[in-house]
């Protein structure tokens, strides 16, 4: 019975014994999440070149007045060039994109406005044309009125083949040498003229003096 009660003993001594030894349950340790480093920004240079475009641009169609015949493309592209000068070298992206919407809008300026202005030049030519057909000027000054209808051949032809900015000079240079083949006619009319009323007036003054001289002869006789 006392060896019962000894091994009973000794098992409780070892059972308490393992409970105070045995190692606590670490809790697990969350690591942080580590977010992902943002992608380095784009760098933007000076856009130059967009903006040298879109002076040049600008200076073609303010050259031949294009912004008259599309106002809201024309007032549009201005807006966005304006944009761009207040971004210029402060904001590289705002500068450009402002840029690429002038350069657009300059172009649409330009393909919308030329051939309205180049079917204007092309009226004002007929109509300086009709003026010297009605003083015959082919006639009478032939060598200047085919200066100024070869000019006019010219700028029908660059005009059927699109090269507007060629058919707007050479129908502004048209009309200018028609009007100037109609003043040289009627420079030669008006000469002409002038001639004939001074041989009328000089025979006129023959015949009075002729008369004058009849009755003298006939007072004398």
């Amino acid at each position: 019975m006392k060896r019962i009660l000894f091994v009973l003993a000794v098992a409780g001594v070892l059972i308490v014994a393992s409970c105070a030894t045995a190692p606590e349950t670490a809790e697990p340790v969350e690591k942080p999440v580590e977010k992902p480093a943002p992608p380095p920004k784009a760098t933007v240079g000076l856009p130059e070149q967009e903006y040298a475009q879109a002076k040049e641009l600008k200076t073609k169609v303010d050259r031949y007045g294009l912004g008259s015949y599309v106002p809201e493309e024309y007032e549009q592209a201005e807006a966005s060039l304006a944009d761009a000068e207040k971004a210029y070298q402060k904001d590289n992206v705002a500068a450009k994109r402002a840029l690429d919407q002038a350069i657009r809008g300059y172009n649409a300026v330009i393909t919308k406005g030329f051939p309205l202005l180049v079917d204007d030049r092309r009226r004002e030519a007929d109509a300086a044309m009709a003026q010297a057909d009605s003083i015959k000027a082919q006639r009478s000054v032939p060598d200047a009125y085919a200066r100024a209808k070869a000019k006019y051949d010219e700028a029908v032809a660059a005009r059927e083949a699109g090269d507007f900015e060629k058919a707007a000079a050479a129908f502004e240079e048209a009309r200018r040498l028609f009007q100037d083949a109609h003043m040289q006619a009627k420079a030669k009319k008006d000469r002409a003229e002038q001639s004939m009323r001074s041989t009328q007036e000089g025979l006129q003054d023959a015949e009075q003096r002729a008369r004058a001289g009849d009755a003298e002869l006939q007072g004398a006789q």
